[in-house]
């Protein structure tokens, strides 16, 4: 008797699309610096960091697809990771004058040179800095929200 395929779950279907869209959106991150709790990473170390990324949510996509039993733990262990950074970080980029002066220096300026804003680099963070920490908060929530499910759906996890 042929063995039949169970059907993926809805929530895991929407996982698998986090995921890719996670590995695309990583791409736009090769242009540029990238935080990493109190440290603002420029060159070959954000470049590094990008591709451990994307690594890693590849293996999150390979994991899904085939049920392996070890991804589950490696699943939840990144998601919680991606949640104790993304608290992180936000708190970082808030009140860490450090890494607001790097975001200014390699993100804001450069972007504004050769625009004809009227506005320094400054200011701009000052509108920039609640936008981004509403995001990262919808985020945080979303991987929480996906740790969740994930944890209740160990038993998808056969092989």
């Amino acid at each position: 008797m042929e063995e039949q395929k169970q059907k993926m779950p809805t929530g895991m279907v929407l996982v698998l699309i986090v995921e890719c869209l996670g590995i695309l959106g990583l791409l736009e991150s090769f242009r540029g610096p990238m935080q990493f709790g109190p440290l603002f990473l420029t060159g070959w170390a954000a470049i590094f960091l990008v591709l451990v990324h994307m690594a890693a949510n590849g293996l999150v996509v390979f994991g899904i697809i085939k049920r392996l039993k070890w991804a589950w733990k490696f699943i939840l262990a990144l998601y919680v990771l991606a949640i104790v950074l993304g608290i992180a970080n936000s708190l970082f980029f808030a009140f860490d004058g450090t890494v607001q002066e790097n975001y200014v220096r390699y993100v804001l300026t450069p972007e504004l040179e050769g625009s004809n804003l009227s506005i320094s680099a400054g200011e701009l963070f000052s509108l920039v800095l609640p936008i981004t920490l509403f995001v990262v908060a919808i985020t945080i929530a979303v991987n929480i929200a996906i740790a969740v499910y994930l944890f209740k759906k160990k038993d998808f996890f056969t092989n």
